[in-house]
């Protein structure tokens, strides 16, 4: 086969017939755009390839070919519209089967097994596409040459399956605990942020009490819960206790840094500087004696060894 033809329904969009949000079609071509680029570079890395460039490019290209009445459908094809570089055939039927059993397999929550972790980001940023466009989507081929018949599936279902799950098992979340200020992000449903001393922003789920936990916002706290950190680092705590922050016994009664700055001001301002008689170094360390270069010694060397040293280095 050369290309992939299908066929997007949507079904419920709460729209005209053959009628999409721009917002929505844009994600929808997107995501399918990259899972096809994405899919391109899967196959070709295992062809020595490198990077798709240039002609070959035009393997994993992805255009709208129309909307039809009858709810909402959309029509999409790979196929190229020049033909493709020569000597790839091989790699772009590869292509063109992968990238159908994964397009047509989403809603089935049929994964390859050896789909590399950008291929199932990508398919699950398709899914939410599919979601945000309407709660019942079906898939249906519109080349003949593509095996399996039509899919009718619910995108938001389709998230939740094995498909985007990473290799290994998933870590159970840890007890976590921050401090700092506590800032308000949505009220109805328990969403509130955190910034620590040095700046960092820690996300709070699922609050709580988080009724009695916005009277806090705008002062320092401590929040207790489980805590998951995302790839880029950032750190969530879910489910947290929020409390008023408690200083130690030590630190509890120390002045701020404002009142410590003015009492030092305060002292400066009040000393009598002109007053301050003039002294010399040497009367300010206890015993200095005048600096001599000739009598710096080697340690350990006596004055004899010391002048037998000198003579020898000198030549003597």
């Amino acid at each position: 086969m050369t290309g992939v033809r299908f066929e997007l329904h949507f079904i419920g969009t709460g729209l005209p017939d053959a009628e999409i949000d721009a917002s929505n079609l844009a994600a929808i071509c997107g995501s399918l755009q990259e899972l096809a680029t994405r899919v391109g570079r899967w196959v070709a890395s295992g062809k020595t390839l490198g990077r798709l460039t240039g002609p070959v490019e035009g393997l994993t290209r992805v255009r709208v070919l129309g909307l039809s009445p009858g709810s909402t459908r959309l029509l999409l094809s790979t196929e190229p519209a020049q033909p493709a570089l020569e000597g790839t055939d091989e790699l772009a039927e590869q292509t063109d089967e992968r990238f159908w059993q994964i397009v047509l397999g989403a809603g089935l929550g049929e994964l390859p097994d050896d789909a590399p972790v950008p291929v199932r980001e990508t398919t699950a940023k398709m899914l939410s596409a599919y979601a945000a466009t309407a709660p019942e989507v079906e898939v249906a081929p519109k080349s003949p040459a593509l095996r399996g018949g039509s899919v009718r599936f619910e995108p938001k279902k389709a998230l939740t399956s094995a498909w985007f799950a990473t290799a290994g098992p998933v870590p159970e979340p840890a007890d976590g605990v921050a401090s700092g200020l506590l800032e308000m992000v949505d009220l109805a449903s328990g969403r509130f942020r955190l910034r620590d001393a040095i700046g960092n922003r820690i996300d709070l789920k699922s609050v709580a009490d988080a009724i009695n936990a916005a009277k806090l916002v705008g002062t320092e706290v401590t929040a207790r819960g489980a805590v998951t950190r995302r790839p880029d680092g950032k750190m969530t705590l879910t489910s947290p206790t929020i409390e008023p922050l408690v200083l130690p016994d030590g630190l509890r009664d120390l002045p701020d840094d404002e009142a410590v700055n003015a009492e030092l001001f305060a002292q400066a301002a009040a000393f009598d500087w002109d007053g301050l008689a003039p002294v010399s170094l040497a009367e300010l360390v206890d015993g200095a004696q005048p600096y001599d270069p000739v009598r710096v010694e080697p340690t350990g060397l006596t004055d004899e060894e010391w002048e037998i040293f000198t003579r020898a280095a000198n030549g003597e």
